[in-house]
């Protein structure tokens, strides 16, 4: 699976009682690579779902198609190409590296750097923003500092990062908090 990162516009031309009419709009599309019978039936069953669905708050589908291709080895497959609707700010993820992962930096940045150790849904709190030039509409800030311990592990990268947590998981009274970007001393131990 892969979402196209260029921004693409759709057209569509239609003929009303008034004659031709020619609109276009941002879309996002997302590219599934399939190669076995298996994948195909997968990505077919994820365009069914979506067309039955009909919910403002799940994404519409504009339309799909299946092109029949080899990759750069020769393996030969289709790419389901599928057609949505564009949101411009991206996913749950990218406004979480955009303005959550911000608060949370400045834990790690601050001295002692701390670590929350308690980040989930219901520890991120809304406020409507008021006035006008922002483009955001709600102003976003983490909560429930009650976990939060001086930070005693650098972690400087995501491979590191679920390292650690594998490895937390697995030790009794192991790592129970990270930070990024700083070594260890003798003293935080």
């Amino acid at each position: 699976m892969d979402w196209l990162r260029d921004t693409a516009s759709a057209c569509v031309s239609a003929i009303a009682s008034s004659g031709t009419f020619r609109m276009c709009f941002p879309v996002a599309v997302k590219r599934i690579w399939t190669v076995t019978p298996e994948q195909m039936r997968a990505a077919q069953q994820e365009v069914d779902v979506i067309k039955r669905m009909n919910h403002p708050s799940l994404l519409q589908l504009i339309d799909h198609a299946v092109v029949q291709r080899s990759d750069d080895q020769g393996v030969t497959g289709s790419d389901v190409f599928i057609l949505f609707p564009l949101f411009e700010e991206g996913s749950l993820m990218d406004e979480m590296d955009r303005r959550i992962c911000k608060g949370i930096a400045a834990m790690h940045s601050s001295s002692p750097a701390l670590s929350h150790r308690d980040i989930k849904p219901q520890n991120i709190l809304l406020s409507r923003r008021q006035g006008v030039g922002s483009s955001a509409r709600y102003t976003v800030a983490v909560t429930d500092f009650g976990s939060a311990r001086p930070a005693v592990l650098e972690v400087t990268n995501r491979k590191e990062a679920i390292k650690a947590q594998v490895l937390s998981n697995h030790v009794i009274g192991g790592i129970s908090w990270i930070k990024s970007a700083r070594q260890p001393s003798h003293n935080d131990q």
